[in-house]
């Protein structure tokens, strides 16, 4: 019986690892991650896509105080005044349906440049929602998940950047 060689190329170990990265990231939205009043803890997770018993308008005035003395925001401005639900849950939404795509279809585009454009978005939407919105920036969860963004953003542009390499030689 004749043995089969497995070739496993860089752009695909590269793949694997953005695969984990985005694993990871999805483990830090599990995280607690913020206390609201009377020591509740919530996970980006929780906020996002499941019910509490608290309504929303609370953990909305327990989050614009956390901001407020923080200082994370300018609390005179409108956008702070009309700040709302949406302002909260769409970026981790929108992050959780991209990391969830990625991990659905990367594998069968693993080393492939379309492949790599599905965790590239990923660890962007991961570095804009932790930078761009306060709320994330008050998280615990906060270095991690931003770190974890940025690792799988430059990952994806390293194997990107050698697939195209790869098809250029070939």
């Amino acid at each position: 019986m004749e043995k089969t060689k497995f070739k496993i190329t860089a752009t695909q170990i590269i793949g694997i690892a953005c695969l984990l990265l985005i694993v990871a990231l999805a483990v830090t939205f599990c995280l607690p991650n913020w206390t609201i009043s009377k020591g509740t803890q919530m996970s980006i997770f929780d906020e996002t896509w499941l019910n509490y018993e608290k309504p929303y308008t609370s953990f909305i005035k327990d989050m614009k105080e956390q901001i407020k003395d923080a200082g994370l925001m300018d609390t005179s401005t409108d956008a702070f005044k009309k700040m709302g639900i949406n302002d909260f849950v769409h970026p981790a939404a929108i992050l959780t349906l991209i990391s969830l795509f990625s991990f659905i279809f990367c594998p069968f585009k693993l080393g492939k440049p379309l492949g790599m454009a599905f965790s590239l978005a990923t660890g962007v939407v991961g570095i804009w929602m932790y930078l761009c919105h306060p709320i994330y920036k008050l998280g615990a969860t906060f270095g991690l998940g931003l770190g974890i963004s940025i690792a799988l953003t430059v990952l994806a542009l390293v194997n990107i950047a050698l697939a195209i390499a790869k098809a250029m030689k070939e």
